[in-house]
């Protein structure tokens, strides 16, 4: 029974080539969509699960206090570790990790840039789970000069890993020797390293002695409790471990973040270096995976509830002679299985074709373990039954409904109100499609924004590099000779992105219970003039000398210290400075931040180097730096970086969401579209009369592709009206992550639903034009 109802199915799909292709089309592309979804939701969701202790396994984050604000960050510092596993008796291990810059491999005569190394303690490989092709876990890091490295970098320096023993020289810094090769780390690790390097005895060469002080917050610290211990406990004992001055008040307190949280759950940390998720991205790009899926499904629940007329007779004949109404659901649901399936293979070939596209645009790579494994599988066939269910139950328990006798009186039978749900299927897919294609225009309106938005400093024509072993003010009088070079300069960190900020000092006019802060950038001296900043009062720095006693502050700091007249007052951070300029407020942080308060003084201890091009000498003066940094940078690789690039780095997360709902919102457009001109293919050929003899009766062309796409259109508008506020809210709250964001304009509505209007027209028309210039005769002859 069974062979014979699958060999009456794949009649049928064969029979009905266009109900088979559209139902075919729209459902492998909807399911490619959702596995890639699914893959990267289930990756996103499942970062350090790998971990055997990971339940165990915490990450030391900081409560600090200052100004009358709270914030958390994810540096501790150096001698908590030592003390805990000394005082804490339910602490089983602690690792304390920290990431150098700018490291070079010496191999020979080969310099190799390192993507990411870590210090880190000698328990790092017996608390974390990453597998070793060659070393011992247990003594890779017990050696001083000892090295691990990842399979990759093994490769690319040795072309091998089999090479323990192997000597290098990291920098100028330490000779190592490699004691283990690490398999590559997974992508849902949220330490992310090519080298491992032990972290005693090695810090001291990278850090001065005041970085590994109780005041010195540098360091990711891991603590990994003994089984039934509470972290709450453990985390009030690590805040007492921090020494208080007799008369203070604590102002910093620690608490434990599970491994498995830190992923999506540090979005609130002021400072971070690991990359952090967004669980309200993710919930948003799963639901968009969701909605072509159903989109896909109202296609075949449409498609196959508008055939339902010529099926009719087929299903009254079956009823008359004795069919079952268990037995025609069957047979429906076997066809939608068929269907589904089919597709589910053809999806599956996709998958291999677009993999490596949707990795370069989603930032991650899945290796053929995470492809082949039991995840997947699940998620295909969790992905084929929910589509079985949701487009094959429905048409199937409608279409087993079917009176025999009313079925067989006519050729049009409709069934009972179905051109109603139809509508309300068609309005539905259309409501999500105007809802993501809303969504992309205020993304795409918003990044415009950031990029054009007026910084207060300029960056067009500016690249910039880091120097290791020379002083950039050394460098500057060397590159400002090259005729390519317009200007150099030179900061202690990037003006796109200031990181360093001070607290609890003191300065003249201070109130006894003020405690602001101030982020701090140390420059040359030429920094103002080189990017154009605006001083609103008083001077910028004494040119070509070291102006160490002064310093300038922006508009915020004016307001934040409550100066009334801050010109020729003292702050003192290191060391006491006077405040000689009152520079206007410009962004030294991304838009996601407002303008805070800054300080920018002249440092001694500069590594970033700044250098400003003219059209059509950029190449020029990019080997002109290139070839005074390798002149002077003996154990560094030159590695610039366009300034534009670097502040579009700042909104690579919003980018990467701007670029999958405009590619999503494309294939639900196409995907509704598809079921739209499959609908209007069945409606053309049931109202085919009609149309010939509106024709023999005089009505033109254009009448007649109005007359056939007017309810269409209607069905389109209703679903943009609907999906518009859903969309104002979504980006409402999405933009509320910046603190400078565009208003959302009437015009974006507007706008949209031109274009949504337009291509469901295009696609209408495409299927009427052809029944409209059939010849009426032929029509009406064979009826």
């Amino acid at each position: 029974m069974i062979r014979i109802q699958i060999i009456q199915s794949f009649r049928k799909l064969v029979r009905d080539r266009l109900y088979t292709l559209v139902n075919v089309t729209g459902l492998t592309i909807a399911m490619t969509t959702a596995i890639l979804i699914s893959l990267w939701v289930y990756d996103e969701t499942h970062f350090d699960h790998f971990h055997a202790k990971g339940d165990r396994t915490y990450r030391v984050l900081t409560d600090w206090q200052f100004g009358g604000n709270e914030e958390t960050m994810a540096f501790s510092p150096a001698p908590l570790a030592t003390h805990a596993l000394e005082e804490i008796p339910e602490v089983e291990r602690m690792v304390r990790i920290w990431s150098p810059w700018n490291v070079v491999l010496h191999y020979g005569d080969e310099k190799i840039r390192v993507g990411k190394t870590l210090l880190a303690d000698t328990a790092f490989l017996r608390v974390f789970d990453f597998e070793l092709l060659n070393g011992n876990t247990a003594t890779a890091l017990q050696d001083p000069n000892g090295a691990v490295i990842s399979e990759d970098l093994a490769l690319r320096i040795f072309g091998s890993v089999d090479v323990l023993g192997q000597p290098l020289q990291l920098s100028d810094k330490m000779p190592l020797t490699v004691t283990g090769v690490l398999k590559n780390v997974p992508s849902n690790s949220h330490l992310q390293f090519e080298l491992l390097v032990p972290f005693d005895h090695n810090i001291d060469n990278f850090v001065g002695e005041g970085s590994l002080t109780w005041t010195a917050f540098n360091y990711n610290t891991y603590v990994l409790l003994r089984p039934g211990i509470a972290p709450d406990q453990v985390g009030d004992k690590l805040t007492e471990l921090m020494p208080l001055e007799e008369g203070k008040t604590r102002k910093t307190f620690f608490h434990l973040q599970p491994l498995p949280d830190i992923h999506l759950g540090s979005g609130h940390l002021s400072f971070s270096d690991a990359p952090r998720g967004n669980l309200s991205n993710i919930r948003l790009v799963g639901l968009i995976g969701l909605i072509i899926l159903l989109i896909a499904c109202i296609n075949y629940i449409n498609m196959t509830t508008a055939r339902q007329a010529h099926m009719a007779r087929d299903t009254g004949i079956r009823k008359i002679i004795g069919a079952r109404r268990a037995t025609l659901i069957r047979q429906y649901l076997l066809e939608a299985f068929i269907l589904v399936t089919f597709s589910a293979v053809l999806a599956i070939l996709l998958l291999e074709i677009c993999l490596p596209y949707f990795e370069q645009l989603s930032d991650k790579h899945f290796t053929p373990e995470q492809l082949f494994s039991r995840t997947p599988a699940i998620i295909v066939l969790g992905i084929i039954l929910f589509t079985v269910i949701i487009a094959g139950v429905q048409p199937a328990f409608r279409l087993s409904s079917f009176k025999p006798l009313e079925a067989l009186k006519t050729n049009h039978w409709r069934g009972p109100q179905g051109a109603g749900l139809r509508k309300i299927l068609v309005v539905s897919q259309f409501t999500c499609a105007a809802a993501l294609i809303i969504c992309v225009f205020i993304i795409l309106q918003q990044l415009a924004f950031v990029k054009a938005h007026e910084l207060g400093y300029q960056k067009e024509y500016i690249f910039s590099f880091n120097t290791v072993d020379s002083d950039p003010k050394q460098l500057i009088p060397l590159l400002e000779k090259e005729a390519s070079i317009a200007g150099v300069t030179a900061s202690s960190s990037s003006i796109i992105d200031v990181g360093n900020r001070y607290a609890g000092f003191e300065y003249e006019g201070k109130e006894p219970e003020a405690d602001p802060f101030l982020y701090v950038l140390g420059v040359h001296p030429n920094f103002p003039q080189f990017f154009g900043l605006e001083l609103t009062d008083g001077r910028w720095f004494l040119p070509r000398e070291m102006d160490t006693t002064s310093v300038i502050i922006n508009e915020k700091a004016v307001a934040a210290l409550g100066l009334e007249d801050p010109l020729g007052k003292w702050i003192e951070f290191r060391n006491k400075t006077t405040i000689t300029g009152i520079a206007r407020d410009f962004h030294f942080r991304s838009l996601h931040h407002p303008i805070e308060q800054l300080a920018i003084s002249q440092s001694r201890y500069l590594n970033e180097v700044y250098i400003k091009t003219t059209p059509g000498n950029t190449a020029k003066a990019i080997a002109a730096a290139e070839n005074i940094f390798a002149q002077h940078e003996e154990h560094a690789v030159f590695d610039y970086q366009f300034m534009d690039e670097s502040y579009d780095q700042l909104y690579k997360s919003e980018t990467r969401v701007g670029q999958l709902f405009l590619i999503f919102s494309c294939l639900a457009i196409f995907i509704s579209c598809l079921g739209i001109f499959g609908l209007a293919t069945f409606s053309a050929e049931r109202r085919r009369k009609e149309i010939s003899i509106r024709k023999v009766l005089g009505a033109s062309f254009s009448n007649l592709i109005y007359i056939f796409s007017r309810d269409f259109i209607k069905l389109v508008c209703i679903a943009l009206l609907l999906g518009s506020p859903v969309a104002w809210f979504a980006m409402t709250e999405w933009l509320q992550d910046f603190s400078y964001h565009i208003a959302i304009s009437p015009w974006v509505f507007l706008g949209a639903g031109i274009l949504i209007i337009s291509i469901a027209f295009v696609t209408i028309s495409l299927q009427s034009m052809r029944t409209a210039l059939q010849n009426p005769a032929r029509s009406l002859h064979t009826d």
